[in-house]
């Protein structure tokens, strides 16, 4: 999953941990949501840990896609997850 802001990361983690942290919430998208919805990742630094907002990269109240997951800094472990809206944001594939 990409981030809404390019080159965004939270601090103190290193590039490998926060990348398996960017799949892991791509997966949570995936299995919430299904592959074809369009979102990104919007990073909210803590101190100890950091939060992985899953939303639409367009700011419109009728796509308004929302889910997080919070990832503790010290082990890459997830500590929780959270759905609050649909998405409404799909990929049209070509046939």
């Amino acid at each position: 999953m990409a981030t809404c802001v390019e080159g965004a990361s939270p601090a103190g983690v290193e590039r490998t941990s926060f990348e398996t942290a960017l799949q892991q919430a791509q997966r949570y998208s995936d299995e919430i949501y299904g592959n074809d919805c369009f979102v990104c990742a919007q990073v909210f630094d803590q101190p100890d840990q950091y939060m992985l907002h899953i939303t639409s990269p367009f700011d419109d109240m009728i796509i308004d896609t929302s889910a997080a997951i919070t990832v503790r800094k010290s082990d890459g472990a997830v500590v929780s997850r959270a759905q609050w809206h649909s998405c409404h944001a799909r990929i049209r594939k070509k046939k």
